[in-house]
């Protein structure tokens, strides 16, 4: 939609409409924008792709587009516009372009179940975490891949604890596809003494082999060692980081 408004107000397509349709469009992503930014659900907007801008940066950005769509809608008062076949032509083309482009991106990016979770991938130096206190992508760092409504995740939760405390180890930091709510109210009810970050679904689907959960040492990015399931004793881990 929003290639196709581009398109038609660029060759001048039907303005007065178009830049309604515009001024609409920007209204709904301002209440989004304003809504996740009041509630503190989000901490940038993910608009430009690795471009990322703060919520108060995207919210004033959007006001400003606000101001300028409805000056040019009352600046096109009685400005006639041509439709011909060539920009018609050319709006039908973005909007198949927007179309076609996020789903080519959707299938190039699908990873095969397992394929990113295993000894010598580098997946943590490009994925996407959110609210994790740390860099994964840097540093060494023990990983727990889980989910809020995983059984075993939640027996594993001492165990965890006991990794959290033994200060001969990495730091660790899980990592779930749930939103901030569900990964809160786990660590408030089962009394988890590690960060839950958020990683998408996708990221979930390449990582995890079978089960949950799955437990990583990585360094610089690199993920060094996995465990499945059961929760290693702790000399376990420090050979396989001394190794």
């Amino acid at each position: 939609m929003e290639c196709g408004l581009g398109a038609a107000l660029f060759v001048n397509l039907r303005p007065r409409l178009t830049l309604v349709l515009a001024l609409a469009l920007l209204t709904v992503f301002l209440v989004a924008i304003g809504t996740a930014w009041a509630t503190g659900s989000a901490t940038e907007c993910g608009c430009f792709g690795p471009w990322k801008r703060s919520m108060p940066a995207a919210f004033a950005q959007d006001m400003l587009l606000i101001v300028v769509a409805g000056w040019a809608l009352w600046a096109q008062a009685g400005i006639p516009s041509v439709v011909n076949a060539l920009k018609l032509g050319i709006v039908g083309t973005a909007l198949a372009v927007g179309v076609m482009l996020p789903a080519i991106a959707a299938m190039s990016s699908a990873a095969t179940p397992g394929s990113l979770g295993v000894v010598g991938s580098t997946a943590f130096r490009t994925m996407e975490v959110t609210e994790s206190p740390v860099s994964l992508a840097t540093g060494e760092h023990l990983v727990l891949l889980m989910s809020t409504e995983c059984a075993h995740c939640k027996e594993a939760v001492p165990s965890v604890n006991a990794l959290v405390d033994d200060s001969r180890l990495p730091k660790l930091t899980a990592v779930a596809m749930e939103d901030r709510v569900e990964r809160g109210l786990f660590r408030q009810d089962l009394g988890a003494k590690y960060p839950v970050a958020q990683i998408s679904k996708s990221s979930v689907i390449g990582l995890v082999d079978k089960e949950f959960p799955r437990l990583f040492l990585i360094r610089e990015g690199v993920i060094i060692a996995v465990w499945d399931r059961e929760i290693p004793p702790v000399d376990e881990i420090l050979a396989k980081k001394e190794s």
